[in-house]
């Protein structure tokens, strides 16, 4: 019969170990290489895009300041003014 070897409870921990520390370095790599671009956010309902170079694919997060009719559908033909805003994203109230 052959001896099986055993591995000792030391060496399975460190083994552990640098799995872990492997996967939450891979992590933290994929978090840093897909954060979204630096970008400018809504004031008063207008997002300035001018300086924004569209030829790189970027997506734009929509955050911001905007204007909100709460109960009201407007056409794009209709005179409003805008008297309540909100930022977006924001938190619902439970």
């Amino acid at each position: 019969m052959r001896n099986k070897k055993q591995m000792s409870l030391p060496k399975i921990f460190i083994i552990i170990s640098v799995f872990l520390i492997l996967l939450s370095c891979l992590r933290i790599g994929w978090l840093l290489y897909y954060q979204p671009p630096e970008h400018p956010q809504a004031k008063n309902g207008v997002i300035d895009l001018s300086t924004w170079d569209f030829k790189n694919d970027q997506t734009i997060t929509l955050n911001g300041e905007w204007e909100f009719y709460p109960n009201q559908f407007l056409t794009p033909l209709q005179q409003w003014k805008a008297t309540n805003y909100i930022n977006v994203p924001r938190q619902l109230e439970r």
